[in-house]
């Protein structure tokens, strides 16, 4: 339906703006409906705990008063909020308010049969299709409206005289058949405005969906290029993990940007990447604004192969609302989480860690408790294995014993969905985690919070809460002929000023679910879409980062740590036992890739493969007198408590 303005002589800005005003008292009740079918809920699982009996009935006014009249003045509420609001959205919006109805006939279901309420948890707050659920995403569909624009004319006259209709049945069609065509077989498009055939241009693959690729094209077209006067063409890169065989072919780009953190150490080992450290000013550059500890998966020998881009982060998440309800303090080790298991298990909850959503065990969430134990996976010169060393004993140990002797849940399938419902409370996760829980879980707004991670109490008072963050890297191919000016463009690119402005780019286009894991620190501390008590929590939590050096064996390793965690915990076989098979056949491995790779021959070593406890180590014995300026970075980017 057409609008028409009228505009006088002079100068005029049109705009128009979505209001949700009309919904807004709607979507407050929604929320306090959510909170009060939540609270239920919390009651009921602390009444019935673990043990639901299902031949029990329950006189559940005894155990809880008024809860059938509150669950009735719902329902009511609900058919009330319904007709409402079908007054605004018309007959043709029925279908889109219909959980209103839904969620007010499950509760009245539920109320014919009163001494079964506990057997209703589900349909109640503890799942997909219950009420809660129902009601949070109706308050965030009222919250979103979507707004479309078909076509602004200026015009003179009347409208209808102006307008003519168009077939454009046929332009249609064309679009269509583009659309088709380029999605079989345009995979690898280039992005910039500079002709392909620019022989002076920087060619880069980047690992990222097509909406990260523009944006930062984006801003390589309208800084980067005009200021330097070097074009970039950037192409969508459809599988990192042929950039090996792309190497080996000759094939590559000058730099490949955001791949995985491991990926770096393959290409090196086979000599198909350029030493970021060969730059004279690479450290003094990265070390201003990035934590160095996240280079250790990029280090062989003396060199540095890559440079972080983004970085991930472990914290513990924790449900406000529940976590008071019962009382529990947050833990700051894992002794404290030890004694909180029991108070959670007998509420039928529990405690999470990464270790509980991966059938095999991967770097990082096993090596965390190596490095809070200060435990080594292999031995200095990189030749044999550590796992039976004492400390690493100790790690083992406490891993394991979380699962079969204080009862943590072997397998978690969705920890989103099991802290969402409240079964799981509480636990350690991830940056994609926090993202999900601020943008998808209306009904939790307000209800929770994170802290820093649980550790290891250490011998002078400290807690270590060491925690692998290594995410995407960025490297420069070995073969290509415009390395400073590759490392020009990282150093851009890098900056803080251009991860800030891709930052908030990213989130004006496409919203807040593109929020950017900078690795930048500086950057991350002016980024404007995070809770600055959160940002706090995870400053301080990246503090403790440590990162598993890569091995040409490490997988055997990583895989033996696995297969230890599960014949101990699973199959109920003796740890030590496990830790010493397991150790023979990793040192197998590791002799037959680093005779592979020329550290070895004919079964003697010929040169070590250096392994460093963390980059400090690192900078310290290959950095000669430029260690301490790089060391001096570090400390100015996380004050006094570096090196903690």
């Amino acid at each position: 339906m057409p609008y028409e303005v009228y505009l006088g002589k002079g100068y005029h800005v049109l705009s128009l703006e979505v209001s949700t005003g009309i919904y807004e008292k709607l979507i407050e009740e929604l929320q306090s409906i959510v909170k009060r079918v939540q609270g239920i809920g919390l009651d009921i699982q602390k009444l019935v705990g673990n043990n639901l009996d299902p031949n029990r009935t329950w006189d559940i006014e005894k155990y809880m008063p008024g809860v059938l009249k509150e669950l009735k003045d719902i329902s009511l509420k609900l058919r009330k909020d319904y007709k409402n609001l079908l007054n605004v959205v018309g007959q043709q919006g029925r279908s889109s308010i219909s959980d209103l109805l839904v969620a007010a006939d499950l509760i009245d279901k539920i109320l014919k049969k009163p001494e079964k309420l506990p057997f209703f948890l589900d349909e109640l707050s503890g799942g997909a299709s219950s009420v809660a659920q129902r009601l949070s995403e109706l308050s965030m569909r009222l919250k979103e409206q979507p707004m479309g624009i078909d076509k602004v004319y200026v015009f003179q006259g009347v409208l209808p005289n102006t307008l003519q209709s168009a077939n454009t049945g046929f332009i249609t069609m064309y679009e269509e058949v583009e659309k088709l065509w380029l999605s079989l077989f345009n995979k690898n498009q280039d992005y910039s405005i500079f002709e392909k055939t620019d022989v002076r241009a920087l060619r880069i693959w980047v690992n990222r969906p097509v909406q990260y690729v523009e944006t930062l094209q984006y801003l390589i077209d309208t800084d980067f290029s005009k200021k330097t006067g070097i074009p970039v063409v950037l192409s969508l890169m459809p599988n990192e993990q042929k950039l090996i065989l792309a190497a080996s072919s000759g094939n590559v780009p000058d730099i490949a940007l955001s791949i995985s953190n491991w990926v770096p150490f393959e290409l090196a080992i086979r000599k198909a990447l350029y030493p970021l450290s060969d730059f004279p000013d690479f450290f003094e550059v990265v070390s201003k604004d990035y934590n160095i500890e996240t280079l250790l998966p990029m280090v062989i020998d003396d060199k540095v192969y890559g440079v972080t881009e983004t970085q991930n982060f472990y914290v513990l998440f924790y449900r406000k609302d529940i976590v008071s309800n019962l009382d529990i303090p947050l833990p700051n080790t894992w002794d404290d989480v030890k004694k909180i298991l029991p108070e959670l298990q007998r509420r039928g909850m529990n405690f999470f860690i990464p270790m509980c959503e991966q059938t095999t065990k991967y770097f990082n969430t096993t090596a965390p408790f190596f490095f809070q134990n200060d435990a080594k996976l292999y031995s200095q010169d990189g030749f044999r294995a550590a796992l039976n060393e004492e400390n690493s004993v100790k790690a083992f140990e406490l891993m394991t014993d979380l699962f079969s002797v204080y009862g943590m849940p072997e397998q978690v399938a969705n920890f989103y969905n099991s802290f969402r419902y409240g079964r799981v409370p509480i636990g350690v996760g991830d940056f994609g985690l926090y993202v999900v829980l601020s943008n998808a879980a209306d009904e939790l707004y307000g209800a929770w919070d994170i802290a820093l991670s649980p550790g290891v109490m250490g011998n002078d008072g400290v807690v270590k809460r060491y925690q692998v963050s290594g995410d995407r890297a960025d490297v420069v191919f070995a073969n290509s002929d415009k390395k400073e000016k590759a490392w020009i463009f990282l150093k851009w690119w890098l900056s803080k000023e251009t991860q800030l402005k891709f930052a908030r780019t990213l989130v004006n286009r496409y919203g807040p679910t593109y929020l950017w894991n900078t690795a930048n620190v500086n950057a991350f501390k002016e980024m404007d879409f995070i809770d600055e008590r959160h940002k706090k929590v995870i400053l301080n939590q990246w503090k403790w980062i440590r990162e598993v050096q890569r091995h040409p064996g490490g997988y055997m390793t990583e895989r033996e740590v696995s297969n230890i965690w599960n014949r101990v915990v699973v199959e109920g076989y003796p740890l030590r036992t496990s830790i010493d098979r397991s150790v023979i056949i990793i040192n197998r491995e590791l002799e037959r890739k680093l005779t592979e790779f020329g550290y070895i021959k004919e079964g003697k070593p010929v040169k070590p493969y250096k392994m460093y406890a963390n980059m400090e180590e690192f900078v310290k014995e290959n950095l000669g007198v430029r260690a301490s300026v790089v060391l001096d970075n570090q400390r100015k980017l996380w004050g006094d408590t570096y090196g903690n």
